[in-house]
């Protein structure tokens, strides 16, 4: 059940990320102000690779191990935290 919550919190976050970069930032703010630098798809990627990650190591559970990069090797077990400590 938790992991299934992670899962579907975890598309959520990730469509919303896509969504405001699409409709909001390019379709609405970037031609209103073109000399402003606003985020591009490079960050967005990014910002959703972890997310991605995070659904994939909680569907995989406790075994599951990341070993590279080193910054990301905590990316499970801090998933996991989270989704514990917000649905018990």
């Amino acid at each position: 059940e938790g992991a299934l919550a992670g899962l579907v919190g975890g598309g959520i976050a990730v469509g919303m990320v896509v969504a405001i970069k699409a409709f909001l930032i390019d379709r609405m703010l970037r031609p209103a102000f073109p000399l402003t630098n606003f985020v591009g798809w490079d960050v967005v990627l990014v910002v959703s690779e972890r997310a991605f990650l995070e659904r994939i190591l909680l569907r995989l559970g406790p075994d599951a191990e990341v070993t590279a990069p080193p910054e990301w090797t905590t990316v499970g077990a801090d998933a996991a935290r989270r989704v514990r400590s917000r649905y018990g």
